[in-house]
């Protein structure tokens, strides 16, 4: 049976939708064991294929603009000490637990909020770092089987980032809590 979902988004095409669920409803556990699947928008295939990612919880699906990755949120099922999320992809088409390319496990912070950019080219995030949230981005990489990530940490000041879009031509737009004001509007070009 299905229940608990977690989140929802659809692929640009609209002929699907991500979601993450429960693995066992009745377990009491409300933050582990929860695997990423998709759905079949046409109501003659709404079958939920799940993607699991052995030993790992999974939230927040998020599609690519060109349907090839879904991006995701990853935790090390551990309940005996916290273990922060990081932000992974993997083939919207599934595969094996190898396919998954962890982009932010480097860095040992956990990761907020992430979209992609218009064009899917690169994955931007905030990031958790000794009490404030900046800026970062990763370049999609080229295949399931790359293993080299390309990040770039586009701000490293003292706020928190609490929400932020990116134009086609890679502009960003932010709105950071500051010591100074807390709701100020930044622009990056």
């Amino acid at each position: 049976s299905l229940s608990s979902f977690v989140g929802a988004a659809w692929t640009a095409d609209g002929k699907q939708i991500f979601s993450a669920t429960s693995r066992d409803p009745d377990s009491g556990e409300l933050f582990l064991q929860r695997d990423i699947g998709r759905l079949g928008a046409d109501s003659k295939a709404r079958t939920f294929k799940r993607m699991p990612v052995k030993g790992n919880t999974c939230n927040g699906a998020l599609p690519s603009p060109d349907g090839k990755w879904i991006a995701f949120d990853k935790s090390v099922e551990n309940k005996e000490r916290y273990e922060p999320g990081t932000l992974c992809i993997m083939p919207a088409a599934g595969g094996k637990t190898t396919d998954v390319i962890d982009l932010t496990g480097v860095l040992e912070r956990s990761v907020g909020d992430y979209k992609w950019s218009p064009d899917g080219k690169y994955l931007y995030f905030t990031l958790l770092k000794e009490g404030t949230v900046n800026l970062w981005r990763c370049k999609t990489p080229a295949s399931a089987r790359a293993r080299e990530i390309e990040l770039d940490q586009l701000t490293d000041v003292d706020h928190e980032i609490v929400s932020f879009d990116v134009t086609r031509d890679g502009r960003v737009v932010f709105i950071a809590c500051t010591p100074q004001d807390p709701s100020a509007l930044f622009m990056l070009n």
